[in-house]
């Protein structure tokens, strides 16, 4: 049995959706009786994302300048972090007026700390330990595992398009799988619901950060308004990749999977000439792990409402996929399941974190009369909320499951 295989078990058996349901606004604590200073008022976090094969960081928001008190465990020793703190004073605010039933405070404008520790040197398939505390006895406690080596099965946490409050039963739902990471696919909050806010969703995933990196893809619902795509995503997640904080797609190896996480909103996804396609193309010839997924935001083939009336460009990625080997590509945007099966090409269109849903072949007779056939490409369609695991083998195999409330809705295996 593998570690990772073997955590999940000891997880699972700890009752993870009871967990999830018992925490206190704003994720996972423990009180004390201490005589510190009172506790700092914590919006987001923390949550921990893997910025090399051997590096993370794990960071957290808060609404006052000062430095919690960080601490890590591993293989037995202890070591004390001091954040480095990052103030910004923001305008961006919503649904600032409601009061958020899940007990997360409102977007609020005002000052905004971002507390960062960076965690190097870390021993493959190591469990870490983290504790921050914030004062006041208030005390938040999580564990990541650091990327193992190839030999060791993984599993990949998938959820996209995340809205209070359905996004409840995604979110503990996956928690019940306990991945070894989680990617987010974009759309983290939308303004179009008047009590969805960045603090309810980090408040929200407090459990699952506890529990494994995350790492977030751009959606478009992050360019709503006010600045907030760089105010709110770029200060939040900008260097995830270990890079520039002004790149918004990276790439990050856990065991024998390699998971490329691209930007489809603002940077030239499809044009082979951009920044983005050339640093892309290199690394799928290359990749050095069995396993390949390629996940980004706004699905290539659909049968929603967002399907799309030209195919070249999509056609042109596809053919990108099949050259070098690419076997699951996974995409959010649209709020239901798709599964697609395009050539030797698994497409997995899950944007069921929450959102309102949508019909999942509303748009079939049309792509049928742009491309006729097209829509025997899918192969399943759910208009339900949910979330996705990958289980990757050390052959480079995987085995897909779509989750929802009723449990695994969809299951297929990509062979290696």
């Amino acid at each position: 049995m593998s570690s990772s295989q073997s955590r999940r078990d000891f997880l699972a058996g700890a009752s993870c959706a009871t967990l999830f349901l018992a925490l206190p606004a704003c994720g996972n604590s423990t009180q004390s009786s201490g005589h510190d200073k009172p506790p700092m008022p914590l919006t987001k976090g923390p949550w921990v994302s893997l910025t090399s094969a051997t590096s993370a960081r794990l960071r957290f928001e808060t609404l006052e300048a000062r430095a919690a008190s960080v601490t890590l465990r591993f293989d037995g020793t202890s070591q004390k972090k001091t954040p480095a703190l990052s103030q910004k004073t923001l305008t961006y605010h919503w649904a600032d007026a409601l009061v958020f039933s899940a007990g997360a405070p409102p977007d609020a404008p005002g000052l905004h700390v971002l507390q960062d520790v960076a965690i190097e040197g870390l021993t493959p398939g190591q469990t870490y330990q983290w504790e921050v505390n914030l004062g006041g006895g208030d005390v938040r406690k999580g564990s990541f595992r650091a990327p193992p080596p190839a030999s060791d099965a993984v599993r990949i946490g998938w959820i996209a398009d995340t809205m209070y409050p359905a996004y409840k039963t995604p979110i503990a739902s996956l928690l019940d799988a306990a991945p070894d990471v989680v990617v987010h696919g974009g759309d983290i909050q939308y303004q179009t619901n008047p009590i969805d806010t960045w603090n309810g969703l980090f408040q929200a995933m407090s459990g699952l950060n506890a529990l494994a990196p995350l790492q977030i893809i751009v959606g478009n619902h992050e360019f709503e308004s006010e600045n907030e795509i760089q105010v709110m995503f770029d200060r939040l997640t900008g260097g995830q990749w270990g890079s520039s904080d002004k790149e918004r797609y990276g790439s990050f190896r856990y065991g024998p999977a390699l998971v490329v996480c691209l930007d489809s909103e603002s940077s030239g996804l499809e044009d082979p000439t951009s920044a983005q396609r050339k640093w892309l193309e290199p690394l799928l010839e290359n990749p050095g792990a069995k396993a390949v997924i390629v996940a980004f935001h706004r699905p290539l083939y659909t049968l929603s409402k967002y399907w799309r009336s030209d195919g070249a460009s999509r056609d042109a990625l596809h053919a990108l996929f099949l050259k070098y080997g690419v076997r699951l590509v996974m995409s959010g945007h649209a709020h239901c399941y798709e599964h697609f099966l395009v050539d030797s090409v698994h497409y997995v269109v899950d944007g069921g974190g929450g959102a309102l849903l949508y019909d999942p072949r509303v748009g079939a007779a049309d792509v049928d009369a742009a491309r006729p056939g097209e829509s025997k490409l899918q192969l399943t369609a759910l208009k339900s909320q949910g979330a996705c695991t990958i289980d990757v083998a050390p052959d480079g195999s995987m085995n897909v499951k779509r989750l929802s409330a009723s449990g695994a809705d969809d299951a297929f295996s990509v062979t290696a």
